[in-house]
């Protein structure tokens, strides 16, 4: 039996926290606002957010004694989440700027799921909400849970059960020292990265938002033109840090860990950075002679910018894809199908999956040439995997590729019927893509005057890529009434 109060115990204690945030955000801004309509904004922010920070709180004090037990609960808390945070937002958006709530729901998931995908248009938005965009990003880039678990230690009793389920790994025995870790981590990458952006020559307010989305491989701009604008404005030392930066937050926690501790061999030798590294290099080569044979060599820069922030599932973008040819598309399209690590901020298949599902068809191709009485052990980097280990990994992949295929050829079907333009089936399919890995790049479908039936249906995709499909797995879980204990 599913206890519902524990579940709301944990739902209010996650919003307590993203209150507490959107409450600073809005505080600080009608504090530094000059400008009387920027300082309205901020008002009305901070008056929304405060008051879903006092509702939340009054839950959690109802609830507070209620412990989730239970990782069916677990999943329903985090399921729940993912759509009552990007709604709370929405209202804030709503009652701050006027927004409406598709168009704020939209953009709030898509920040918090570091989609990247957005609605808006940024210069035209006051900077309390450019903040919020980024600080939403921030955080669902390393999980609310561990930013709840950091900031307020009176959550951790009910935060333990659902970190297991948000994130998972651990870099310490214990949940709460693993969080510690983790948010030590994030912090320093975060600093380090608007500290070289601002080095770079972006002003403090850019650097912040860009440094935020950066690191949280999240993608979303301050600029209209998104990082065209700093490309084309000679920001190229910019540029190249940020590329940089998206490889260091798509990179595993773990693996970083042993890199901030010093241990560089041991960073090396790691699968998951071997194979992030031989992922790019295999998809820029194929892009650099694409580039030679359309004699597009001047744009390599931007085409590796671009690569790398798909790959990484970041989604920063220079230069308008629609007018690029179809064979850099499809290039696009794959490295934000494989995404980054695992264990990362980053979404897509993981690099890990990918790599397990290519040595898993060579073994199986092996198979028949090998002795008959040879022992034959699967392994991957340092650890061993069984039959049942890669028929899950094929399952999650064919369960990307269904969803993938069956809503790109929704929104192919919805753009021509609306007469968007002249988009090909690839455009579609890397907007598709874009969403499902939660990355950003687009050819231009999503925009503010999109109809609204095609962001309700690439929501899906955003919600699901971002969950790892996880509210299928609950579905299939309640379906069958199997419970496991914690």
């Amino acid at each position: 039996m599913i206890k519902w109060t524990a579940v709301l115990s944990s739902i209010s204690a996650l919003m307590l926290v993203l209150s507490i945030l959107a409450s600073f955000n809005g505080l600080v801004f009608t504090i530094l606002s000059s400008d009387p309509l920027e300082y309205n904004s901020s008002i009305r922010f901070l008056l929304a957010s405060l008051t879903l920070m006092l509702i939340s709180l009054l839950v959690y004090v109802a609830f507070k004694n209620y412990i989730i037990t239970d990782i069916t609960e677990a999943y329903i808390v985090v399921s729940l989440y993912w759509f009552l945070a990007p709604l709370a937002s929405s209202i804030i958006l709503y009652a701050s700027i006027g927004l409406n709530i598709i168009d704020g729901f939209f953009e709030s998931l898509s920040a918090l799921s570091g989609a990247g995908l957005t609605v808006i248009i940024p210069e035209s938005m006051p900077r309390v909400i450019l903040m919020w965009r980024s600080i939403l990003q921030w955080v669902g880039g390393i999980s609310i849970v561990v930013i709840g678990g950091a900031l307020l230690p009176f959550l951790h009793a009910i935060i333990r059960s659902i970190y297991l389920v948000e994130v998972g790994a651990r870099l310490a025995p214990r949940v709460i020292s693993t969080i510690r870790v983790l948010f030590t981590i994030y912090i320093i990458l975060t600093v380090s990265s608007i500290l070289l952006l601002y080095i770079s020559g972006m002003d403090l307010f850019n650097a912040l938002n860009h440094g935020l989305t950066g690191i949280a491989t999240a993608g979303m701009s301050t600029k209209n033109t998104g990082y065209t604008f700093w490309y084309e404005n000679g920001y190229i030392i910019a540029v190249v840090l940020t590329i940089f930066i998206m490889i260091l937050g798509a990179t595993n926690f773990q693996d970083l860990n042993l890199l901030i501790r010093g241990k560089i061999r041991a960073f090396i030798d790691s699968i998951e950075v071997r194979g992030l590294i031989a992922f790019i290099a295999i998809l820029w080569l194929i892009a650099f002679i694409i580039s030679v044979v359309e004699g597009k060599t001047e744009e390599l820069l931007p085409w590796t910018f671009n690569l790398v922030s798909a790959i990484t599932t970041t989604g920063f973008q220079i230069g308008d894809l629609r007018v690029e040819s179809e064979s850099y598309k499809i290039i696009l399209v794959l490295a934000m199908a494989i995404g980054g690590p695992t264990f990362s901020t980053a979404a897509g298949l993981k690099v890990k999956r990918v790599i397990i599902a290519i040595k898993a068809v060579y073994w199986e191709f092996s198979r028949p040439l090998a002795p008959p009485r040879a022992l034959r052990v699967f392994r991957v980097g340092d650890r061993e995997f069984t039959e049942k280990d890669i028929a899950i990994v094929y399952s999650y992949i064919t369960l990307y590729i269904i969803v993938l295929i069956f809503t790109s050829l929704i929104i192919k079907i919805l753009v021509d019927y609306y007469k968007l333009g002249d988009y090909t089936y690839i455009d579609v399919l890397l907007d598709t893509t874009s969403a499902l890995s939660c990355v950003g790049l687009s050819t231009g479908i999503i925009s503010p005057s999109t109809p609204l039936v095609i962001k309700l249906i690439l929501m899906v995709p955003i919600y699901l890529g971002r969950l790892e499909f996880l509210p299928i797995y609950l579905l299939i879980s309640l379906y069958s009434r199997r419970k496991i204990v914690l």
